[in-house]
């Protein structure tokens, strides 16, 4: 059809744009148009952390509407889904599935077949451990932290206290060592908890014992005296050694039983009467002191030493436990003839009469207590003096 120049014109212009638009909807149904110049790409926040974790995927760059789906490698099913919004993007929150610790793809794929990896790296669960794990106020003890966030601020607390103990700032690898004393609080087990600023936290228990201390039983008596020291507060397994100064090795030694306990028998070494410092020192380093006296062996002695029946006696015994109860006997009687208690420095005055029914001669006096301690001397019984006629 012959058509006018300016009807001519209108259509070659129409056409033109016809063209243009055709080649403008081929770009951008073609995978290398201009349209998908964007890469797409994958961002996790956070990109580690334990079993649990909860995590926050940005995808961008897919096509407005895809389907994207999520997988954690080596797993198979995906542990989440979303549609990509007008610009491309998804936010896609998951939850770090049960696998192994250790750096994981995380890949999400669009139905478009577009897909964008990153990382995610499983660490072991937080963890919390004590060393020691007991011990008396004041103790100092290392926590050793573990999994969680790199560069988390860590507070350890020690309950039921509201203010941390201390703090930390976890390292590369997540863990943090927290030293701290053991703080003022009751006898007994206490949680000790470490809380992160993410809100991780991990737990021990922290067992507040008695302070380290010596008892002795008894705590004086002359040399060779069987005594049992009892220990408390030390750390379980320790190797304690008991010393009696001025000795420089240790009278006995001894293993800190599961409660920190010991009972530690010893006999009275060979030093001189007085106050001495029974030291009980642990391998660990603690230590614990009472005081062991020793006396001058059990002695007796009468006044007078001799009369006939009837003779009032004195007998004054030493060396004894005070407060222990002393019966006098004269064989071969079998009954006491007279009872007293040790006082403070372990002696006795025991007044008794000469009984008239011995013969005359010498005679075993003997005074003893019921731990076993005696002593003894002799009293010798004289003829009765005749009247003359």
């Amino acid at each position: 059809m012959d058509l006018p120049r300016q009807e001519r014109g209108t259509v070659w212009r129409v056409g033109r744009v016809a063209l243009l638009l055709v080649l403008l909807t081929v770009s951008l149904a073609h995978p290398g148009g201009a349209a998908f110049a964007q890469a797409t790409a994958l961002a996790l926040s956070p990109a580690q952390g334990p079993v649990g974790t909860s995590v926050v995927a940005t995808a961008s760059g897919f096509a407005p509407g895809d389907t994207l789906s999520l997988f954690l490698f080596p797993m198979t099913e995906p542990v989440a889904t979303a549609t990509a919004d007008a610009s491309g993007g998804a936010q896609i929150p998951f939850a770090v599935p049960s696998l192994e610790a250790g750096a994981h793809l995380a890949n999400v794929q669009s139905a478009a077949a577009r897909s964008a990896d990153a990382t995610f790296t499983i660490t072991a669960a937080e963890a919390l451990a004590l060393s020691p794990a007991q011990g008396p106020v004041g103790t100092s003890v290392a926590a050793t932290a573990s999994g969680f966030a790199p560069g988390d601020t860590l507070s350890l607390f020690v309950f039921p206290m509201t203010e941390p103990v201390a703090t930390a700032t976890a390292d590369a690898s997540g863990g943090a060592q927290i030293p701290f004393a053991v703080p003022n609080l009751a006898v007994g087990a206490h949680e000790a908890n470490l809380q992160s600023a993410a809100g991780a936290t991990a737990s021990a228990t922290l067992t507040i014992t008695a302070a380290e201390a010596l008892a002795l039983s008894p705590a004086h008596g002359p040399v060779g005296t069987s005594v049992t020291a009892t220990a408390s507060g030390f750390a379980p397994g320790d190797t304690l050694s008991l010393f009696v100064f001025p000795m420089t090795e240790p009278v006995a030694t001894a293993t800190a039983d599961a409660s920190g306990g010991a009972h530690i028998p010893f006999a009275v070494p060979n030093l001189a009467v007085g106050a001495h410092e029974a030291n009980l020192q642990s391998a660990a380093g603690a230590t614990a002191s009472a005081t062991l006296t020793i006396t001058a062996a059990e002695a007796l002695a009468l006044s007078p030493a001799q009369g006939p029946v009837g003779t009032s006696v004195v007998a004054t015994a030493s060396g004894f436990a005070p407060g222990a109860t002393l019966s006098l006997f004269v064989f071969p009687m079998t009954k006491p003839l007279a009872t007293a208690t040790a006082d403070a420095s372990g002696g006795a005055r025991i007044p008794f009469t000469v009984p008239d029914y011995i013969d005359a001669g010498g005679r075993q006096v003997w005074v003893g207590s019921p731990s076993g301690a005696h002593a003894d001397t002799t009293f010798t019984i004289t003829p009765a003096q005749a009247l003359a006629p």
